[in-house]
């Protein structure tokens, strides 16, 4: 038992203070899903750091009996992942490092259009799916309607949007958050710190 301030502080109370930390950052839905897909949408090298960093945050945060994936939208528009064969891979140690070797080598796109990414990513059965972006506007394809229609296997998807954004941009991530069972998060660079 450790003690703060004269004040007892057992296990199950540091348990819970855990618990609500990673649940104001985001990360309860992390810790209860096997199955975790991100998708990784970087416009610009500033804030491609930021989304970097959180993402590193969310796979550092994995436990070994969880697995997961990392599909980036390509210079191109193109979609890359990161798993074989589009078998998630388990959240161990060594393939934590080697996907967070794999996002350094990631550049950022030019392309508005994460759709391409986003499909590969709903066709792959994970239970939770992130989508970020740093897209100040997104392709005229890539809406709510759009998206909900592609999840045929019913994931839950959270949006993650980071620094610059117009309105409808965020409006369009929280309806696909909303409409998927998921969460939206905005997140600043001072607040990746």
């Amino acid at each position: 038992m450790r003690r703060f301030s004269n004040v007892a502080i057992g296990p199950v109370v540091l348990m819970l203070a855990l618990t609500f930390a990673m649940q104001r950052a985001g990360y309860a839905q992390v810790a209860d899903t096997r199955k975790i897909g991100f998708v990784c949408h970087m416009t610009n090298d500033a804030t491609a750091k930021v989304v970097k960093k959180e993402l590193a945050r969310f796979i550092s945060a994995l436990r070994p009996t969880q697995s997961f994936d990392v599909i980036v939208v390509t210079e191109k528009g193109d979609a890359a992942g990161y798993a074989k064969d589009g078998v998630p891979v388990a959240a161990t140690d060594d393939n934590k490092r080697l996907v967070l070797q794999f996002l350094e080598t990631v550049k950022p796109t030019r392309s508005d259009n994460p759709i391409a990414a986003m499909k590969l990513a709903l066709g792959r059965k994970y239970t939770l799916l992130y989508f970020l972006t740093d897209a100040p506007t997104l392709h005229k394809d890539f809406t709510e309607p759009k998206i909900t229609a592609l999840n045929v296997n019913k994931i839950r998807i959270s949006t993650l949007l980071f620094e610059t954004f117009t309105k409808p941009t965020e409006a369009m991530l929280i309806s696909i958050a909303e409409k998927n069972a998921g969460h939206f998060r905005y997140i600043r660079a001072s607040d990746s710190n």
